[in-house]
C-alpha cells in the first residue's frame, strides 16, 4: 500500500472480520509491533471486496460505516 507520503509501505493482516455482512481488515505496518503500539493509531481499516480472484482493500470513506467498524474492531482487540 501507499502511505500518505506516496511511499509504497508493507502492512500485516493483524484481524479480517466481518460487520453487517461485509468483510474489512485491520493492517499494521510490518516494521511496528502490535505490542508496542499502545494507542493503535497506525492501525488502518478497510473494506475488502473480490472480484473474480483479485481481492481488493477499499478505504472506508462513509463516517458512520467507519465508527461501526472500528467499534467492532476495538470489540473484537478486547477478547
Amino acid at each position: 500500500l501507499m502511505n500518505n507520503n506516496d511511499e509504497e509501505e508493507d502492512f500485516e493482516v493483524i484481524l479480517s472480520f466481518e460487520v453487517e455482512n461485509n468483510e474489512y481488515v485491520a493492517l499494521l505496518p510490518v516494521d511496528m509491533k502490535f505490542e508496542d503500539n499502545e494507542d493503535e493509531e497506525e492501525v488502518l481499516l478497510f473494506r475488502v471486496t473480490s472480484d473474480d480472484d483479485e481481492t481488493t482493500f477499499m478505504p472506508i470513506e462513509d463516517e458512520e460505516e467507519f465508527e461501526i467498524v472500528a467499534a467492532s474492531y476495538y470489540e473484537f482487540m478486547r477478547e
